[in-house]
């Protein structure tokens, strides 16, 4: 309970709050059209179990109408070793893309980690940058995103003006403040501060492209 408490704080603040994702609407919705998220504990110590923990996810989003999912790995070895998790999401990749499974499609993945560093951090920003925030969550987790959803928000909005966007509120926050309450795994220093979807024009688009999918769900 306490790991689901702290994982679902974490997107309340930074992933929603925040305005990291612009289709993230609080820690229970998301998605283009909204749906609900689910959140599932993987207590996995070695990569087999972590496998058919993460297969048994893949099943549940194919055959419930959950938006996304966020499998939350708690065992410490996972977030004592980037590297190591780092390996394991690759093959987690290829295998959505092997021939004849035919979740190319349909499923698409992002990972979380409490050490994350983008691909490009340390020559942008450094790897202690705030950007790197973006990703950096309380445990390590997988996302399993439905791609249909994921090719509607790239038409709905472009990419590279995303993350721009998402990483000015990383900034203001600053890194320090950043890293304290990620170590802390207590996101109230910002909890008056969430961002006003109604004046930042990327998240205002966000907001009126998931009403008009859900009003065309209906």
């Amino acid at each position: 309970a306490e790991i689901l408490s702290t994982s679902m704080r974490w997107v309340d603040a930074i992933v929603s709050g925040a305005g990291v994702c612009p289709f993230s609407v609080n820690a229970d919705k998301a998605g283009l059209p909204v749906g609900a998220v689910r959140y599932a504990v993987s207590r996995a110590a070695d990569a087999e179990a972590l496998y058919a923990a993460y297969w048994e996810e893949v099943e549940q989003i194919e055959s419930k109408n959950h938006a996304t999912t966020l499998l939350v790995l708690a065992d410490q070895r996972w977030s004592y070793n980037l590297e190591e998790f780092e390996t394991f999401g690759t093959t987690l990749a290829q295998a959505l893309d092997a021939e004849g499974l035919g979740f190319e499609s349909q499923l698409e993945l992002v990972f979380f980690h409490p050490s994350y560093v983008f691909r490009d951090g340390r020559e942008r920003a450094g790897s202690e940058g705030a950007a790197n925030f973006a990703r950096r969550s309380p445990y390590p987790m997988v996302n399993i995103l439905r791609t249909p959803q994921v090719r509607n928000a790239q038409r709905g909005l472009p990419t590279g003006l995303v993350y721009a966007q998402n990483e000015a509120p990383l900034k203001e926050f600053g890194t320090e403040l950043l890293g304290e309450m990620l170590q802390n795994r207590d996101w109230s220093p910002i909890a008056g501060r969430k961002v006003d979807r109604s004046q930042i024009e990327v998240l205002r688009i966000a907001s009126d492209l998931m009403k008009e999918q859900s009003n065309e769900a209906e």
